[in-house]
């Protein structure tokens, strides 16, 4: 199986340069450990991932049957004291996790030659950074698994436990936009960084998204964590990293006194919103006091940004197909602001609380609250009633808002559904009127006939 010399990730395909650094890819040598039973209980069955300080291999639980991960201290790292404390606090960190976000640990262990393992769940699917090779995501995608990762953080914090090493890499989408949050192998309690047990001087992490005073090798809380998720959060939406510079040492200096761009700056064209930019730079200050306060906070940011997007878009979508009838050559009248999602009195055709025709520039009746109807046609889409038929077919199939059969967007939720223009009463009045009168008329001169004709006889 090819493998990268630097990043030590496996592939399978027919790949001969690493897509992530560009180093060519190396035939791995035949792992004397496949095959074997690991302590007893775990058969070892392929090595499907290889990190800095352990090797990943997929395995079977012969008790129960069942496949699990088993993570494996590299031999050549037996002996190291860090090496072998770094791993077992991972262990214990992620043992005490218990998150649908988190990774599950099942087991820890050290076999009679010393090497250290950690059995964890199984997961299918690729990590994030995977998925952000083949570029951005799209903004509403982003901010969701964004907050899956902040509840995750949020459970660890609660714990006491700072992850250090926030990273695409270490963010797994499961089947479904399912998130794991992996690698607990820097993290850090609070009480030891309380207690002087990190390294002073040393700096731990992967510099693209380190914080601040990571960066610095200062003492770390759980902000520090945000920063990373910031970092994170501003490549999924722009492609690209906050911070650029071509050696390790200026990364660092970039995160320490560099001012980030607005990610909406970077790409433009993507859509991302304004309370989106806000709340990425708001994770990237330099002082971990302006940052938000916690995880959990920024989860809640995330959910409101992704639902004032998402009703933004509804709204448009909305409006878009509240098309009038076929052949009656205008467009009914659309309610303003169905984003909102608060609808005016029963049956007005209005929202509450919006100012009238902002929509399309032209205002109904003065203070109805509606949109005057818009001539026929709509951009796009022919008129007359046979014209007319498959392009309006086409818009009402390509969108999930509901259509009734007269044409009209049907109403669902809060939205008031559009109301047809009734036709003018004034025409049908004076008909009846000339109806009644012209047949007065010939009534009386029937009748004077007649009484001629009597006298005359």
């Amino acid at each position: 199986m090819p493998i990268c010399p630097i990043c030590r990730e496996h592939y399978q395909g027919d790949e001969s340069f690493c897509p992530r650094d560009g180093a060519p890819l190396q035939i791995a040598q035949a792992d004397p450990l496949i095959g074997q039973i690991l302590g007893g209980r775990y058969l070892i069955e392929a090595r499907v991932g290889e990190g800095g300080m352990g090797t990943v291999y997929r395995a079977r639980q012969q008790s129960l049957d069942r496949a699990v991960a088993v993570k494996l201290l590299r031999r050549d790292l037996i002996g190291d004291d860090a090496a072998m404390v770094r791993f077992q606090r991972e262990a214990r960190a992620a043992s005490a996790l218990d998150h649908p976000n988190c990774i599950k640990v099942l087991d820890f262990g050290q076999t009679a030659e010393g090497l250290l393992y950690l059995v964890m769940e199984l997961l299918t699917g690729e990590s994030l950074g995977q998925v952000l090779l083949r570029g951005p995501l799209p903004v509403l995608r982003a901010l969701g698994l964004m907050r899956r990762v902040a509840l995750a953080l949020g459970h660890a914090h609660e714990h006491a436990i700072i992850h250090r090493d926030l990273k695409p890499d270490n963010v797994y989408l499961c089947p479904g936009d399912v998130v794991k949050v992996l690698d607990f192998g820097l993290c850090k309690r609070v009480s030891d960084v309380e207690a002087g047990v990190t390294q002073a001087g040393v700096v731990f992490g992967t510099p693209e998204y380190m914080s601040p005073e990571q960066a610095e090798a200062k003492p770390l809380d759980a902000r520090s964590d945000l920063y990373s998720l910031g970092a994170v959060l501003f490549r999924a939406v722009t492609g690209d990293l906050p911070f650029h510079a071509s050696t390790y040492v200026g990364l660092l200096t970039q995160h320490i006194s560099a001012i980030p761009p607005v990610p909406s700056s970077v790409r433009p064209e993507l859509g991302i919103p304004p309370a989106l930019d806000e709340l990425v730079l708001r994770l990237l200050e330099k002082d971990p006091a302006n940052r938000p306060p916690t995880a959990k906070a920024v989860a809640q940011e995330l959910e409101r940004v992704s639902g004032e997007l998402e009703a933004a878009r509804t709204g448009e979508t909305a409006a878009a197909v509240a098309v009038a009838p076929l052949g009656s050559g205008r467009v009914a009248a659309v309610p303003l602001a169905v984003a909102a999602g608060v609808s005016g009195p029963q049956g007005s055709g209005r929202v509450a609380g919006v100012p009238q025709a902002v929509a399309v520039g032209v205002s109904g009746p003065q203070g109805s609250g509606g949109t005057a109807a818009v001539p026929w046609p709509v951009v796009g889409v022919p008129s007359g009633p046979n014209a007319a038929s498959p392009a309006v077919a086409r818009l009402v199939a390509s969108t999930s808002v509901p259509v009734a059969s007269d044409g009209f967007a049907a109403s669902s939720g809060s939205m008031s559904t559009p109301t047809v223009p009734r036709a003018p009463r004034t025409p049908i009045v004076l008909a009846i009127l000339l109806l009644v009168v012209g047949g007065a008329g010939i009534g009386a001169w029937q009748a004077g006939w007649l009484l001629g004709r009597g006298s005359h006889a």
